[in-house]
């Protein structure tokens, strides 16, 4: 089984290249003053490298690839904005999307809890949810 680098490693180091030729410069220039042993600038030099290397474990999700897309709302819950009849606007994550409901006969209140199901170009298709499908109904029995 082969080794494989972890995704965006060389985009991190390509992005270090200046500042390890920086660093180089500096010691060198130290080592050439006079200011610094061989020794103190190739070791400094070689924990400045294990130091970009090292930071690269914090930075790693900032060059992975991003995981979003409309794709990954499917499945998530929101709150209706307006009433929706069958299009409105709903609130998910944060942000307003537009909103159709699934079936096209269906009214949904403001308020209420939605989940997408799907997605017509930037339109998301929603539901009501399940849960509160039932809590509604149930209250609707005991009203009459």
């Amino acid at each position: 089984m082969a080794w494989r680098t972890p995704r965006g490693f060389w985009e991190y180091l390509l992005l270090q290249v200046p500042d390890l030729v920086l660093a180089g410069m500096v010691l060198g220039l130290l080592r050439w003053w006079g200011k610094l042993s061989t020794a103190w600038a190739v070791g400094l030099f070689c924990l400045w490298l294990a130091k970009d290397l090292a930071m690269f474990a914090c930075m790693r999700d900032v060059f992975a690839p991003p995981q979003g897309g409309l794709e990954s709302l499917v499945g998530t819950r929101g709150v209706a904005k307006e009433r929706l009849a069958p299009v409105g606007h709903v609130l998910l994550e944060g942000e307003l999307w537009r909103a159709e409901t699934v079936r096209p006969g269906q009214v949904v209140a403001p308020g209420a809890p939605v989940v997408v199901r799907a997605r017509r170009g930037l339109t998301l298709l929603v539901e009501v949810e399940a849960s509160s499908a039932c809590e509604e109904g149930g209250g609707r029995q005991d009203e009459g």
